[in-house]
């Protein structure tokens, strides 16, 4: 089973047990989309399974005091760990993040944040685009982004009153989660919320396309974007990443899908198809 199936399957029981329904296709993409850019998914920070950067809570003042003396304060749970932040406002940070056991707590707790605190993208996860959801995780305080959001003299006012650095923001935010969605909806071709998962035939690939390879990649979780059979900078870092992880010894790590690497996506596709 791909990368992207178990994600998108983490949120679907998530989804069950918080609202009693099966949620959309749709939904589960946007959901995914914001985590991936976030921690991918909860595999960043080492598997702490925190879906969206979710901050739980502020440093104390002692905790500020262990930490700006060059130390570590200890976490008060199993639920809590430290990490940095930034505000373009403010600088960087450090604050407690929340840390779950597993992804479907993660998604669960995106879910509580993401639209249970958030009437207006909940109403709309069936219909809703990246560019208007990033609007409405900025104006609801999400995220912050790295634009300063004041002001600048004499700056006119754009539209929805809305600063020059607050509509850069929204579109670094709108362009990010856009190309996550792209790669989920590529990875999770063929797969539908609550159905049984049927592994793409990894015969069924053409590993000569640069098209076929970004389906390869995008299965197996690498996030090289649309498979346009462009081999743009998205599809060189999949590439790049998955040498590093899969053939460190086998070529140079170039970016390039060559003979060898299609090879290893091929065995790798196969091993993963019969393990689903």
């Amino acid at each position: 089973m791909s990368r992207y199936v178990r994600k998108a399957e983490a949120v679907v029981e998530a989804w069950k047990k918080r609202y009693g329904v099966m949620p959309s296709k749709h939904a589960v993409v946007l959901v995914c989309a914001v985590a991936e850019h976030e921690t991918q998914c909860g595999d960043a920070w080492g598997f702490s399974h925190n879906w969206g950067a979710i901050q739980r809570r502020v440093l104390t003042a002692e905790e500020r005091a262990v930490a700006t003396a060059g130390g570590t304060p200890n976490p008060k749970d199993a639920f809590e760990e430290l990490h940095g932040d930034s505000s373009p406002v403010h600088g960087r940070y450090q604050t407690w993040f929340w840390k779950f056991p597993d992804d479907v707590q993660g998604a669960d707790k995106l879910l509580q944040v993401l639209l249970d605190n958030r009437s207006a993208i909940k109403a709309h996860t069936d219909t809703l685009g990246t560019d208007e959801l990033a609007r409405l995780m900025y104006l609801s305080h999400y995220y912050e982004g790295f634009h300063d959001p004041r002001p600048k003299p004499d700056e006119a006012v754009a539209p929805g009153g809305l600063t020059l650095g607050q509509l850069a923001n929204i579109a670094d935010y709108a362009r990010a989660i856009a190309r996550t969605s792209a790669a989920l909806e590529a990875g999770l071709a063929g797969w539908t919320p609550g159905q049984p998962h049927i592994p793409e035939d990894p015969n069924s690939l053409d590993l000569t396309t640069i098209a076929g390879v970004q389906l390869a990649l995008a299965q197996l979780g690498y996030n090289p974007g649309p498979a346009d059979g462009q081999n743009g900078p998205r599809t060189i870092a999949a590439v790049n990443k998955f040498q590093t992880e899969h053939q460190p010894d086998a070529g140079p790590v170039d970016g390039i899908a060559g003979p060898t690497t299609r090879a290893a996506l091929a065995v790798l596709l196969a091993k993963v198809t019969s393990t689903s």
